[in-house]
């Protein structure tokens, strides 16, 4: 079994602007359906997105806590998934570097195509 981390935009768009709430839910959205799907090939997925849903509206929260702590937890998982679009978000580039520092196995999916790469590859994995 792989543990896979879901990396991605979430409070940014494609182009590095501000999310709005909207985009924001549609950037959750788009980690859960993959998170969903790695379940369901047998693999066990962390989605940083669904774990620290909204919690950067909390003032007691600080987006330094929450990175720090998703790294934590990227650290513990095999491999690491990064969805389309994820080049405009500081947070992921900081997740993609990590991860390849750690020499863990990074699917960069720029395309639905890849994504079904990256499916295919858990199915033998």
């Amino acid at each position: 079994m792989q543990t896979v981390y879901v990396a991605g935009l979430y409070s940014k768009n494609p182009d590095g602007t501000q999310a709005n709430p909207g985009q924001v839910q549609a950037n959750i959205a788009k980690a859960k359906v993959v998170a969903r799907k790695v379940w369901q090939l047998g693999h066990a997925a962390l989605s940083p997105h669904a774990n620290t849903e909204f919690l950067d509206g909390d003032p007691l929260v600080d987006w330094n806590k929450l990175i720090r702590g998703d790294l934590r937890l990227m650290g513990k998982c095999d491999v690491l998934v990064v969805l389309p679009g994820w080049q405009g978000g500081r947070g992921t580039w900081i997740e993609v570097t990590l991860a390849q520092i750690l020499g863990k196995k990074v699917f960069e999916c720029s395309t639905q195509a890849d994504l079904e790469a990256f499916y295919d590859w858990l199915k033998v994995n």
